[in-house]
């Protein structure tokens, strides 16, 4: 690849795996805290007779998602005169190649594709559907061009064959909203605007807010608590927050949740619950609990409390499980902890609650520590599943939906 530039936003599942060993480009990661326009001007400053851009990220019909906001149509017209400096740095009749899922399917896409193109003097190609894993559905072939695209794709057969995601718009790269991802609820505490937290925005796009009207019982935002990401803190005693979503086997039976969170204390007394909608009938709930032992975090099931893991206190973990009406599944980074676990098909509350036993308020059963995100799908995530061909291993689907919290702080460049 000569004279080209790989720009990746770094919420790309695995992206690492994808820009391996290319060491004929300069590959910028984009950092997901700051404008990407400004990063992508700032990278291209001083450059000339580039011959192709690829830019790897999400994406939805007319839309990148990078940095810390989309890139549209909207977003190109606001930044006009900035976008056409880009061009500048450009060969003439140079590439851009836009990795993300569909982004050239519908009239809107196309039209910000060619957008990009004028602006740029750049030819441009783009996805008309998923771009990524054929098991999920994708491919990568950028099926909408504008000019005549010269520039091979930046990354071998090889490697894409084995890349284990799609380029959607939603955790996983799966697409947010619509009939075919189970996509049902993500929270992610970046983007909370301030504390005391009154209500988290469900990203899902079916508006689950996770909300909390009493001021008594909100829980704080914790700002660069895990890797220089927030999170929402929970103090154990009377913190809480309800979220409009039914977990209950008659309306959920099969349903997949990861959580990113800590505990301050491996202390389990009182019930130090995560997430419950237990109406008294051991329902769908997981967190320390002191009828099981010391430091023994559990979940419900069967008739009682069953053991998950042994908890640390201070540790950050990522916990991937799995119910369905026949046995619960629990991951904690990536290594499976519990096996078709015993499970209670009663129905709990109607309402998931954060930080506490139940699916109402309840004081005094709640976390007391930290919640980086939870992540939930209708679906039991398995083998071809839409959040990654290899779910719940130690590359599982909860590592990658959470990789803002480990990427580095800044915008970095590596190779040409």
């Amino acid at each position: 690849m000569t004279n080209s530039i790989i720009f990746v936003d770094p919420s790309v599942q695995d992206y690492q795996s994808l820009i391996h060993n290319i060491d004929r480009a300069k590959i910028v990661i984009l950092n997901d805290n700051f404008s990407a326009i400004e990063q992508i001007t700032q990278a291209l400053a001083g450059e000339s007779d580039i011959e192709a851009i690829h830019i790897l990220s999400h994406g939805s019909e007319g839309t990148l998602f990078l940095g810390n906001s989309p890139l549209d149509k909207t977003t190109l017209e606001t930044h006009a005169h900035t976008v056409k400096q880009w061009g500048k740095a450009l060969k003439r009749n140079a590439d851009i190649l836009l990795y993300g899922c569909n982004v050239a399917q519908t009239e809107q896409g196309k039209d910000f594709v060619k957008r990009l193109s004028q602006l740029t003097k750049a030819n441009v190609a783009a996805s008309t559907n998923l771009t990524g894993n054929a098991k999920l559905g994708g491919d990568w072939n950028l099926e909408f061009i504008t000019g005549k695209i010269k520039a091979a794709l930046a990354f071998s057969p090889e490697v894409t064959a084995a890349y284990n995601g799609v380029l959607g718009n939603g955790p996983g790269g799966v697409e947010i909203a619509n009939s075919t991802s189970n996509l049902a609820l993500w929270l992610k505490a970046n983007t909370i605007p301030g504390t005391p937290v009154a209500s988290w925005t469900d990203n899902s796009g079916y508006a689950r807010n996770a909300t909390q009207g009493n001021v008594t019982f909100q829980p704080t935002l914790a700002t660069s608590a895990l890797n220089g990401q927030p999170t929402v803190r929970f103090d154990g005693t009377n913190d809480t927050m309800s979220v409009p979503l039914d977990i209950s086997p008659s309306v959920n039976p099969n349903i997949t949740i990861f959580t990113v969170f800590n505990s301050t204390t491996a202390t389990n007394a009182p019930y130090r619950k995560i997430y419950g909608n237990d109406d008294g009938g051991f329902d769908r709930t997981i967190g320390l609990d002191n009828r099981s032992g010391t430091n023994n975090f559990t979940y419900f099931g069967g008739s009682g409390v069953n053991n998950y893991f042994t908890l640390a206190a201070n540790t950050y973990y990522l916990s991937s499980h799995t119910y369905s009406t026949t046995n619960f599944n629990g991951w904690i980074n990536g290594t499976q902890q519990v096996t078709n676990g015993p499970v209670n098909n009663s129905n709990g509350y109607t309402t998931l609650s954060l930080g506490s036993l139940t699916g109402v308020e309840s004081i005094g059963v709640g976390i007391l520590g930290n919640l980086l995100s939870i992540i939930a799908f209708s679906m039991m995530a398995n083998a071809t599943s839409l959040i990654t061909t290899s779910a719940l291993n130690t590359t599982s689907p909860s590592v990658m939906i959470n990789m803002q919290a480990i990427q580095p702080p800044m915008a970095t460049t590596t190779g040409m």
